[in-house]
């Protein structure tokens, strides 16, 4: 018969596990995204949007973003670290989650149905798509990353990684932030294991 104790410790490692899975996925959707700039260089934004690699990389950045938006909040309770850094974070995730749900979905919608020209007039409406990522990640993996430094309840590398994540969520594109603050978790998810 297990206690309530073995249950716990049980249910922290899958907490553990899926952080340190949705987080190495964020990145490696993040890397797919930044290689793509290369790998699709031949085509037009709007012939780009379309592709299976793009539609595959942002379903893989959905499905990892979303994921890791639903555990952080969870696992970062167990840490010493304030709950309003942890749910900024998740929102700030699941805003990524949102962009790659618009690129995989709207956008070759749109991109099928007009020219390259008004493909790109349109874009610049979406500039807008990314202002709550902005505003989330800056203040949510800077304030969790601040946090971490003050209190010793995650590894400085970790910390450093979620306050460059914050100051480069304010780009467009998700990535730079993204990739920065998913290997950010992935390294407390896997340094969590450690201490136990």
């Amino acid at each position: 018969m297990t206690t309530i104790t073995d249950q716990r410790e049980s249910v922290e490692a899958r907490s553990r596990e899926l952080l340190q899975t949705a987080a190495l996925l964020g990145a490696f959707a993040c890397t797919g995204f930044l290689a793509g700039f290369a790998i699709l260089s031949d085509y037009s934004f709007r012939e780009a949007a379309s592709t299976p690699y793009s539609l595959a990389d942002n379903a893989l950045t959905f499905i990892a973003f979303s994921l890791l938006a639903l555990s952080i909040p969870g696992f970062c309770r167990r840490l010493d670290l304030p709950r309003w850094a942890a749910t900024t974070s998740a929102a700030a995730c699941a805003s990524v989650a949102a962009m790659a749900w618009v690129l995989m979905t709207v956008t070759p919608h749109f991109a099928a149905v007009v020219t390259d020209h008004e493909f790109d007039t349109f874009s610049v409406y979406l500039l807008l798509l990314p202002l709550p990522k902005m505003v989330l990640g800056l203040v949510g993996f800077g304030g969790l990353g601040i946090a971490g430094l003050k209190r010793h309840s995650i590894p400085r590398g970790a910390a450093v990684l979620l306050l460059l994540g914050g100051l480069l969520s304010l780009w467009w594109a998700y990535p730079p932030g993204g990739l920065l603050a998913a290997c950010a978790f992935a390294w407390i998810a896997r340094s969590s294991s450690e201490d136990r």
